[in-house]
């Protein structure tokens, strides 16, 4: 979703059907990082999906925000 609020695409992660914690990172922040998650999944559910519990990394994907820096 853009600021407006319009969808604008959707990125699958193969093999992996929980997605879990998506984050931009890299330089300039262009790259988006998504976690997978094995949770509440089976052997059978596992076979079937054996990238879950992976890192998967999408160049290009879009441009995130960087976090304001605090002193705690």
């Amino acid at each position: 979703y853009g600021p407006d609020g319009v969808f604008i695409d959707a990125i699958e992660t193969p093999d992996a059907p929980q997605s879990s914690c998506p984050a931009f990172g890299g330089p300039g922040l262009t790259t988006l990082y998504v976690t997978t998650a094995l949770e509440h999944m089976d052997d059978e559910a596992r076979a079937k999906h054996p990238a879950s519990g992976q890192l998967f990394a999408f160049p290009g994907a879009g441009k995130g925000l960087a976090e304001p820096q605090v002193l705690i």
